[in-house]
């Protein structure tokens, strides 16, 4: 790997060997049936996804979707369910140093 940095390498190297659990990860995740009218599914995603980022700095939270409506083709307005919404607030962390060209 010519060009990169000793820690640019070992996060190269890290992802490497980190390929076959983000494979078998992606393909759980992506095997759901997750639409976005299948508020099971999402739920099921969305519950993977928060364990998956529960291991980093910061919070996770789920919040309740304000209220809203869908007029049908019959012109009338019913009540449209969605989902609980993830989100996820990461601290913001200043310590790295700053980003260095390996092009020049």
């Amino acid at each position: 790997m010519v060009g990169l940095s000793v820690d640019e390498q070992a996060c190269v190297e890290r992802a490497m060997a980190a390929q076959e659990a983000m494979l078998r990860r992606t393909l759980e995740w992506a095997s759901i049936n997750s639409g976005s009218r299948n508020l099971a599914g999402l739920a099921a995603v969305g519950e993977r996804i928060a364990g998956a980022l529960a291991a980093l700095p910061g919070e996770v939270a789920w919040v309740e979707p304000a209220p809203v409506t869908s007029v049908g083709a019959d012109g009338v307005e019913r009540p449209l369910e969605h989902g609980r919404h993830l989100r996820s607030i990461r601290p913001i962390t200043r310590s790295r140093p700053a980003a260095r060209s390996s092009r020049g």
